[in-house]
């Protein structure tokens, strides 16, 4: 056989080895882990109840119950934002709030997993009990790592505010302060929220 056809035959067949190539690897990268279609397909970890509690400086933690649903407003098949009422118990006073909260990244991301941010808010009027409470977190809880299959959630520190709060949670007397008359209006904690899924 002349030499340019061999080099021809040659050409063709490596030709059609790189787009059989091309075509397989294409295939197997649709199916990996790490795609923008799993990455983003469950995010389901979030939902149903959660117990636990939320941290304090001093004296006894405060009970916490999550109901947590996956937001309306958003595709549940990939949604990352989930809400729902969080009822907390103090000294045998119990007011209800809510808490709100968001996955980033991925079931497989290369930090490990999800992170998971979240707000805790009960504007005043809420609890009938407490009528003039606010309570607010400052900043935002973060927890990494986190997967479909977690079953607890701690995340790191974060500020929570209690104003005009007295009986569920009491402002300390200052050095000097007696009676709640002379005692500040709101406390400003540093916080972790430890939950367990149910």
């Amino acid at each position: 056989m002349p030499k340019h056809r061999r080099l021809v035959k040659i050409t063709v067949v490596l030709a059609v080895i790189a787009v059989s190539s091309v075509a397989c690897g294409g295939g197997k990268a649709s199916e990996s882990p790490t795609s923008p279609s799993s990455s983003t397909a469950s995010k389901q970890f979030p939902t149903g109840t959660w117990i636990g509690t939320v941290t304090r400086p001093t004296g006894p933690p405060i009970a916490v119950t999550w109901v947590a649903t996956r937001s309306a407003a958003t595709d549940p098949s990939t949604s990352g934002s989930f809400s729902g009422p969080v009822t907390m118990t103090n000294g045998g006073v119990t007011v209800t709030s809510q808490l709100t909260g968001s996955l980033g990244g991925s079931n497989t991301a290369p930090d490990g997993g999800y992170r998971f941010n979240f707000n805790i808010r009960m504007a005043a009027g809420d609890a009938a009990n407490v009528p003039s409470c606010l309570i607010l977190t400052g900043g935002q809880g973060i927890t990494q790592n986190l997967h479909d299959s977690s079953t607890s959630i701690t995340t790191a520190p974060f500020q929570m505010s209690y104003y005009s709060c007295a009986g569920f949670v009491d402002p300390p007397f200052p050095a000097g302060c007696a009676s709640a008359a002379c005692a500040p209006s709101s406390v400003t904690e540093t916080s972790q929220l430890i939950l367990t899924k149910q």
